[in-house]
């Protein structure tokens, strides 16, 4: 985040989510939001001294996108690892889990023996959700986000409720920022099409439409995306096709 933030004094303060989405709004890239969001977390959970934001990608596989430090990114790893943990049951099936003691918790043998012997003792995990739409009701979260403590016992009922709170806001600003980088890849996209159009039809005299036609067969005949064609003609790494 940008500045820092006592968790004392923001407890209960609704005020400090409201300046919190209007600095994330602010920002347009996704990857610079991310980091903004990791470190947010250690400015409002006070007990914890790790975090890490894991994000679903294609097949169900979860990646760190965000983490504190070695120790945050490793415990989440150990996650992927060993198939289980809170981190994957909070992303993939919308649960909050609280671990008061890796070393004790039975839930995931596997992997909370990994993070006690991190030094992991203490765990928030809650959902990042994803925003409804007309056509998924009811979609799965895009992630989680976790919280770590060296110490065991080291949450309350009031850091779970504010790491709930914080991890929708914090999805709704990635969501944000995605939608922001996606409108400015296809402005972008647009421009070199338009770009390589121009280039073709001065060199063979033809329309638009033909010039778009050889972009497309071009695009078909190489195996790649549109833009990639395009961007390729205009820094002149391809030829220009010939219609």
């Amino acid at each position: 985040m940008s500045t820092t933030h006592d968790p004392d004094a923001v407890r209960g303060d609704a005020s400090y989510f409201a300046r919190l989405v209007q600095e994330l709004a602010a920002e347009r890239d996704e990857e610079v939001t991310l980091e903004r969001l990791v470190a947010g977390c250690l400015d409002l959970i006070g007990p914890a001294d790790g975090a890490g934001l894991t994000l679903r990608r294609g097949r169900g596989r979860l990646e760190t996108v965000g983490a504190t430090d070695d120790r945050a990114e490793r415990a989440d790893q150990a996650q992927y690892e060993t198939g289980e943990g809170p981190c994957l049951d909070s992303a993939l099936h919308r649960q909050t889990h609280v671990v008061d003691d890796t070393a004790t918790d039975r839930r995931w043998p596997r992997w909370g023996a990994k993070a006690a012997a991190l030094g992991v003792r203490s765990v928030i995990s809650v959902e990042l959700p994803a925003l409804p739409s007309p056509a998924d009701p009811s979609p799965r979260p895009i992630g989680a986000i976790n919280l770590y403590s060296r110490e065991p016992g080291a949450f309350s009922a009031d850091d779970v409720e504010l790491a709930e709170i914080y991890a929708t806001h914090a999805a709704v600003a990635l969501d944000a920022a995605r939608l922001v980088e996606g409108l400015q890849r296809a402005v972008r996209s647009r421009h070199l099409i338009g770009m390589a159009q121009g280039m073709i039809m001065q060199r063979y005299g033809v329309d638009m439409a033909r010039a778009f036609a050889v972009l497309q067969r071009w695009s078909s005949h190489r195996n790649l995306p549109l833009r990639e064609v395009a961007e390729a003609i205009v820094e002149g790494r391809e030829p220009l096709p010939e219609p």
